[in-house]
């Protein structure tokens, strides 16, 4: 695929090739009445443009459709095989991995991938050399593969391609790197805004203002105003985990004491789970506790899972402490839907949905927010790599 064709150029004609392409992820197969409508273009303008996509790969024919009477009009689609793109979810010891075709399809989604993301040109090697193979696996050429998303926790700026946490130099952020030595452009991503992104697109719960809380290693959070996600003037919208809660004792790895991800994430569901168990209550990790074992949030997790007294107890306290930021927010940004997702969330956060729920109703005004929606995700595990996908896809298009 030429890779320059939607480039970065703004003349009229390319920006019209991506409102096209664009409306295919949108709303599917289209007839060319259906695209003029939608993106104020005549018949023929339109045309020439579905031809032009056509020759380079990127649009097909799908029949003809189904209209009573006359000229039955063209159907036209994106061309699932124009390309791929990678999308790497990395958390703190581990890599998830996914591959959509150009359409958007779910190509193949591997997890669990031991790796450890360091501030280093070694680390980016590493990661380097995982992406491969897992595409190497998939059968697909590393020719069409047209652009890498990696999603990360933290402060990012995808626009310079900085997180603040993970960086190889400040003259060379990490996005630059990657590029540099995969030999493709890679595009970096907040890993809330990559879930809130695979929501939106592949979930059951779509709406123009959302609001994502992501109940993962750290708290996280992500919205969309009028249907666009939110940056900010340099990128670090969102870094609610980050705020400061009065009475918190807990300190962060920011090196703060009091930031709402240490009492709002897996990290806080295993420290309330390990201070029930200090305190002699029995819960499914006592014998492992009073083993002398080592207990990660995964065993808290785990302990979820099977709607564990203790684990459901601390799903409740931490619904509790995000209600000291969420009320401000939905004031704030006003959303009509919150989602809740992370790995807490797929795991069983049921408890935490509820509590949000009851104690939004308690809070806010009704008159003005009582149509106010609170659910669990419905994309679970897969979803940040496969917003880290959705992510690479906009921006080989130039969508912004």
């Amino acid at each position: 695929m030429p890779d320059h064709f939607f480039g970065v150029q703004k003349d009229w004609s390319t920006i019209l090739k991506r409102q096209i392409i664009h409306l295919f992820f949108k709303d599917g197969i289209q007839t060319i009445a259906d695209m003029s409508r939608k993106i104020l273009s005549s018949i023929p303008t339109t045309t020439k443009f579905i031809n032009e996509l056509m020759a380079a790969g990127f649009v097909i024919e799908k029949g003809k459709a189904n209209t009573e009477g006359g000229r039955k009009p063209t159907l036209y689609a994106v061309n699932p095989d124009a390309g791929y793109f990678v999308g790497a979810d990395l958390r703190s010891s581990y890599a998830n991995i996914a591959i959509v075709d150009f359409a958007g399809n779910q190509v193949s989604f591997t997890g669990d991938i031991p790796f450890q993301l360091r501030a280093s040109t070694k680390s980016g090697k590493e990661l380097m050399a995982i992406i491969k193979e897992v595409v190497s696996e998939a059968g697909i050429a590393w020719e069409n593969i047209l652009h890498i998303g990696i999603s990360v926790a933290g402060p990012t700026d995808p626009v310079i391609g900085r997180n603040m946490y993970y960086y190889v130099s400040k003259e060379k952020p990490f996005s630059q790197y990657m590029s540099m030595i995969m030999g493709v452009p890679v595009v970096l991503e907040n890993v809330s805004r990559s879930k809130i992104a695979a929501e939106v697109r592949y979930g059951e719960h779509v709406s123009k203002d959302m609001l994502y809380l992501n109940l993962d290693e750290e708290f996280g959070m992500s919205y969309l105003v009028k249907g666009q996600i939110v940056y900010g003037h340099n990128g670090f919208a969102g870094n609610a985990g980050h705020a400061t809660i009065p009475g918190n004792p807990y300190k962060c790895r920011c090196g703060k004491t009091g930031c709402l991800t240490t009492v709002s994430s897996c990290e806080a569901l295993l420290r309330f789970y390990l201070d029930a168990l200090k305190k002699g209550e029995k819960g499914e990790l006592s014998e492992k506790y009073q083993a002398g074992e080592e207990l990660t949030y995964k065993d808290a997790l785990d302990a979820l899972k099977h709607s564990d007294p203790i684990a459901l107890n601390c799903c409740r306290e931490i619904g509790k402490n995000l209600l000291k930021i969420i009320g401000i927010t939905v004031n704030m940004s006003s959303p009509n839907i919150i989602i809740v997702g992370g790995q807490l969330a797929s795991s069983n956060g049921e408890e935490v949905v509820k509590t949000i729920r009851e104690g939004l109703n308690a809070s806010l005004d009704k008159d003005m927010y009582g149509d106010v929606e609170v659910h669990l995700c419905s994309v679970k595990e897969p979803a940040a790599s496969l917003g880290a996908c959705i992510m690479a896809q906009r921006h080989y298009i130039g969508l912004e």
